[in-house]
């Protein structure tokens, strides 16, 4: 019971650290008069999310077909939590990365 409680945690974490900073980055992205600016930060998030989707999905088929390779709850739950770290750290650099070239008044 307590791997799957930490599991349960760990995915409400995950999708509370993932819609907050989605809505953060939406809210931003329709407020940002730049041409394309937009567009281009909803192709970058929308590339690193279908990424973690095919994660899952390989890790899905793989375990499927070779059960010996599959990973134990705790080594799951690192992964989850390892995902939802990546994400979190991609949009801080992207914000972070856009704070700087708007202060030096370039383009992104």
């Amino acid at each position: 019971m307590p791997a799957a409680l930490a599991i349960g945690l760990v995915f409400t974490l995950g999708m509370l650290v993932t819609d907050t900073l989605d809505a953060r980055l939406l809210c931003r992205l329709l407020r940002d008069p730049r041409p394309g600016v937009a567009q281009r930060r909803r192709r970058a998030l929308g590339g690193v999310i279908v990424l973690m989707a095919y994660g899952v999905v390989a890790y899905s088929l793989l375990s499927h077909f070779a059960p010996a390779l599959e990973l134990s709850h705790t080594a799951y739950t690192a992964i989850g939590a390892a995902m939802v770290g990546g994400l979190a750290l991609f949009i801080l650099i992207t914000v972070l990365r856009e704070r700087r070239a708007s202060i030096a008044g370039g383009q992104v």
